[in-house]
């Protein structure tokens, strides 16, 4: 990989970490979309540099959104069109819907260390299948009848 090529894989890393946006930093890093999608799709390491990136800017991002929900953004009070001070003003809608993806996020760790644990005791997948089917079958029944 030329010096080159390397120093644009840096930039493009850094921007998405910021940004968390692919066709931002390819263009921060002077590519496009498609091209560092292809550099992704032939080097493994580098796709997962950009999956850590994401996942920084999406703690960023997270960080963010608990900030302007509890501590809250500074919005101005007018008065005869005139700056006369800055409320501070927290924003309970979002963190009800901060909570609820961390929430969510729990809930789908939880189903994957229980989906990882049955893997560990080796449950019959037929066993499972036949379960599947035998629900789906009931509420055909309860359905039609």
């Amino acid at each position: 990989m030329s010096d080159k090529a390397s120093l644009n894989r840096g930039a493009f890393l850094f921007c998405v970490s910021q940004s968390g946006n692919l066709t931002i930093a390819a263009e921060f890093a002077g590519a496009t979309r498609a091209e560092m999608a292809e550099a992704m799709a032939g080097d493994a390491d580098f796709a997962k540099a950009v999956e850590e990136a994401m996942l920084e800017a999406d703690e960023r991002l997270f960080h963010q959104a608990m900030r302007r929900a509890v501590i809250g953004v500074e919005v101005p009070r007018f008065y005869q069109g005139e700056i006369i001070g800055y409320v501070r003003t927290p924003s309970d809608l979002l963190l009800r819907y901060v909570m609820e993806r961390l929430a969510a996020q729990r809930r789908d760790a939880q189903m994957l260390q229980g989906a990882h644990a049955d893997k560990a005791n080796d449950i019959d997948i037929e066993v499972v299948r036949d379960k599947i089917r035998a629900k789906i079958d009931s509420w055909s029944q309860d359905r039609d009848g």
